[in-house]
């Protein structure tokens, strides 16, 4: 696990079920707070089910397999929660105050595995980054390392040509998630590039 993975809470599918009620909890909060939850992408492969053996560097084969491929896993594992208030942050903030204690803490595990959250979605432009660097520093580029160059450039804006907060935020919430749906995409082609050819 790479150092910064080690200090982040798990996803809330690793949190340990110590409550044999949450799946009817989830339910009970999701009814009781209006709320919508889209569930996650679910990948069919794992990250050591990939192929990194035709990368021409270990350091960043390395980085591949152990920080990229399972940060990029995780945002696809996250799920889309849906409430009423749009833009409107401020309001947002006004209705989790008056959360029902009874619901509290499993509302903020949820809030905060949201893919909608631009704080779950930043590190995808700083791995992106990493990854450039990596192939700025190598001296020999075979094909595999092509491929990802040619997908980082792919990589959706969520509009104004750029990736900043304010341009994400100004999207409505359709159009967020139709963002997200277009980046889950990029990501799965990312994976493609590492599958194992028989």
């Amino acid at each position: 696990m790479d150092e910064q993975a080690k200090g982040r809470r798990p996803d809330m599918a690793e949190i340990p079920g110590d409550d044999p009620n949450r799946n009817v909890r989830l339910q009970q909060m999701l009814e009781s707070l209006n709320l919508q939850l889209i569930p996650a992408v679910v990948r069919n492969e794992t990250p050591h089910e990939l192929d990194y053996d035709s990368i021409s560097s270990q350091v960043f084969a390395k980085f591949l397999k152990d920080t990229a491929i399972p940060r990029l896993s995780r945002f696809l594992n996250r799920p889309i929660v849906k409430d009423s208030f749009g833009s409107d942050h401020t309001a947002r903030r006004r209705w989790q105050a008056k959360i029902p204690q009874e619901y509290a803490k499993l509302y903020q595990e949820l809030d905060g595995q949201n893919k909608l959250r631009w704080n779950n979605i930043l590190p995808l432009f700083t791995l992106r980054e990493r990854i450039k660097d990596f192939l700025e520093e190598l001296k020999s580029v075979g094909e595999k390392e092509k491929q990802i160059e040619d997908q980082l450039g792919k990589m959706p804006l969520s509009t104004g040509g750029e990736n900043t907060p304010e341009n994400y935020n100004s999207l409505t919430l359709d159009g967020k998630i139709e963002y997200l749906k277009r980046m889950d995409v990029w990501i799965l082609d990312f994976f493609k590039i590492f599958e194992k050819r028989i």
